[in-house]
């Protein structure tokens, strides 16, 4: 059964949150995802950056960065990550 199943998860300021949340996500679901998305605004706190390129590191085929360019609020950095998911089923994580 093919991975068409991708996650988009919106980041501003987490940390140890972010990363819980992927890897267990990862750990309970890997055989389900297509990618992970971690949508970032261009305020996002450097702490948050720095999580986000941790966890690409450790999942570096699975885990992706979108930053926010031009729509926005939150609802435009999404807007800005849907044609780079590709798969039939998003789940929004927040």
């Amino acid at each position: 059964m093919p991975k068409d199943f991708s996650i988009i998860i919106t980041a501003l300021d987490e940390t140890w949150s972010l990363e819980q949340t992927i890897t267990q996500t990862v750990e309970e679901n890997s055989c389900d995802i297509a990618k992970i998305v971690i949508v970032t605004a261009q305020r996002a706190t450097p702490e948050c950056r720095a999580m986000v390129a941790k966890v690409i590191s450790q999942h570096p085929d699975l885990v992706s960065e979108h930053r926010q360019q031009q729509l926005p609020g939150v609802g435009g950095g999404i807007r800005e990550s849907l044609p780079a998911i590709g798969s039939a089923w998003v789940v929004m994580m927040a």
